[in-house]
């Protein structure tokens, strides 16, 4: 599936919000972040997550984000709600992002980040460097310290 260019992507987003899903990944050593390496929040920590393509099902983009971003396979569960990302700047531009939050287990895989991470890892307890709107959703969710 071809991506957007950036002027594609921005004059269209820049209009309308973007539908994404995060996944909700915990094992007994705690939940699964990556630390962004690309605007926006660059340096954060965050759920693996991203947007969702034309023609694609919601399982379908969970299980593609899963792999490219966490190079794991896994198996969707539950859908536990939405993030809302309303004022998200790319490229000077204010967005906003609808995020659908779903809980999902591993099946298989290596763990490894993407071009779009310096690192990922679990945590136990929640980076303090961690996108807001995914920080109040874990915790009013009691999915995380």
């Amino acid at each position: 599936m071809p991506y957007l260019n950036k002027e594609e992507f921005l004059s269209i987003f820049f209009k309308v919000p973007r539908l994404c899903v995060d996944l909700v990944i915990q094992s007994d050593e705690g939940i699964l972040l990556s630390q962004r390496s690309i605007e926006p929040f660059i340096g954060e920590w965050h759920l693996p997550g991203g947007t969702v393509y034309k023609d694609e099902t919601i399982e379908q983009a969970a299980y593609r984000i899963a792999e490219k971003e966490t190079g794991l396979k896994i198996k969707v569960k539950e859908c536990l709600g939405y993030i809302e990302f309303i004022g998200e700047v790319r490229s000077n531009v204010q967005m906003h992002s609808v995020s659908i939050a779903l809980k999902v287990v591993i099946v298989g895989g290596i763990l490894q980040h993407d071009e779009n991470a310096k690192d990922i890892k679990y945590f136990k307890d929640l980076p303090e460097k961690i996108i807001k709107q995914q920080y109040d959703f874990l915790k009013n969710h009691n999915l995380a310290k």
